[in-house]
């Protein structure tokens, strides 16, 4: 039996093949690489780890603040957080671990793992 955070892998493999799925992670990681980054270049500011969540409603704000309440902001559904997370550190953008997690079982190491492609 698939586990219940799978339940939305295949529509988040479908959705990362169109143009806004492309889109918004280009977004996701490059909010997370500059957020992951500030720990080596800002003694202030350091983050070891982050949130995914955190991340989608720095898009959907800054699309809302760059367009006014009367455009339609990023759609990004909150099931494919975890996948955009997983992606992003897969690929090797931000560190093993930046994003917390409750699955007790390793990350994937390659993207085609996350994708199970």
């Amino acid at each position: 039996m698939p586990r219940k955070s799978d339940a939305h892998k295949e529509d988040y493999r479908e959705w990362r093949l169109t143009d806004h799925g492309k889109e918004i992670y280009r977004l996701f990681k490059a909010e997370a690489v500059f957020i992951a980054a500030r720990r080596y270049y800002n003694r202030d500011v350091r983050f070891s780890r982050y949130s995914a969540q955190a991340i989608v409603y720095v898009i959907r704000y800054k699309r809302e603040m760059q367009h006014g309440p009367e455009i339609q902001g990023y759609k990004v559904p909150n099931n494919f957080t975890r996948y955009l997370g997983a992606e992003v550190v897969a690929e090797g953008a931000v560190p093993h671990g930046f994003f917390p997690t409750d699955d007790p079982e390793p990350k994937p190491s390659t993207v085609q793992e996350v994708l199970n492609v």
